[in-house]
């Protein structure tokens, strides 16, 4: 699947306190990924596997959707914990190169929702990772419904993560944006917290 060309106008520049966070995870993330392709291991996940690879790697695909989708610092975390929550549920998910694409916008999506004031249309969002807005829409219900429509996480939970991403101790996450312990989408609590080793 391509990736739609979007104008600057619509990129939200990386900010120096955004940066770090960003690349450890971006970091993270390339790593998953290909340790599971080289490992020839499947998403298992219906839905999120697509034909062909994402067309970015892991860190400048998590950079395009944190510029263009204009995502708080605190969002990529966020998505993180989110994307540990569905392997929690179902143990065999993991990120490929071929779920990608789908997998991380969606997690993204989510977290952008939950902990932003301001937020783009899923039609925005599916020109950011080059899908339709139909596809978008079955994919959020789908990890909406695997989650159980449980979306708060914790600012414990959201600093203990911070910490695992070896981002510093918790008074570090104070140049961040403290996530909402709002609850979201009929949310009555916050799952899990797991190691951040997605591919284990």
């Amino acid at each position: 699947t391509e990736i739609y060309t979007l104008s600057l106008h619509d990129a939200l520049p990386i900010s120096a306190a955004q940066e770090p966070l960003v690349a450890i995870i971006g970091a993270l993330l390339n790593k998953t990924v290909q340790r599971n392709d080289a490992l020839g291991r499947a998403g298992q996940l219906a839905g999120f596997e697509g034909d062909r690879i994402c067309a970015l790697p892991a860190a400048d695909y998590l950079e395009r959707i944190m510029r263009y989708g204009r995502c708080s610092p605190s969002c990529a975390v966020v998505g993180l914990i989110y994307l540990q929550r569905v392997k929690t549920r179902i143990p065999g998910a993991c990120l490929t190169s071929r779920n990608l694409q789908r997998l991380l916008l969606v997690a993204l999506l989510l977290a952008n929702k939950f902990l932003d004031d301001l937020y783009f249309s899923n039609k925005h969002w599916a020109k950011i990772g080059g899908l339709t807005l139909q596809e978008v829409n079955a994919l959020e219900l789908s990890v909406l419904r695997t989650l159980d429509w449980r979306m708060a996480v914790t600012r414990e939970d959201y600093l203990a993560y911070l910490e695992e991403l070896g981002c510093g101790p918790p008074a570090a996450a104070a140049e961040l944006r403290r996530p909402s312990t709002r609850r979201a989408c009929g949310s009555s609590g916050s799952g899990d917290r797991k190691s951040t080793r997605l591919n284990s």
